[in-house]
């Protein structure tokens, strides 16, 4: 008789692993946002000129909360699930103590 062959239990782990890597990656390529805000901070004495802003350089001014937001979140998320996403990937991520064989039968 031919022993079980062992199944992959730790499929489901690598796979949530390259899920959290590709978005900790996307996250960081969205810290870009950033560099669009200090683009447009550069305009913004000509629109706000003596602390009073025309109506386009209130809408600059949202526009550049706005990226500098998205862009500090970004900064702070992707980094983080690009960690997550790596370890889980990683074949030296803690494996589980069982192996599950088919038919059901678990060794420890």
């Amino acid at each position: 008789m031919k022993p079980a062959e062992p199944v992959a239990a730790a499929l489901p782990r690598q796979t949530a692993g390259q899920l959290f890597t590709g978005l900790g990656a996307a996250g960081l390529l969205v810290v870009v946002a950033g560099s669009f805000a200090l683009y447009d901070s550069t305009r913004l004495p000509g629109l706000c000129p003596g602390m009073t802003c025309t109506i386009a350089g209130g809408h600059t001014l949202d526009r550049i909360h706005s990226e500098g937001l998205v862009s500090t979140a970004a900064f702070i998320v992707g980094p983080s699930l690009l960690a997550l996403g790596m370890f889980l990937w990683s074949p030296l991520a803690p494996a589980t103590k069982s192996t599950v064989f088919r038919g059901g039968a678990v060794a420890f």
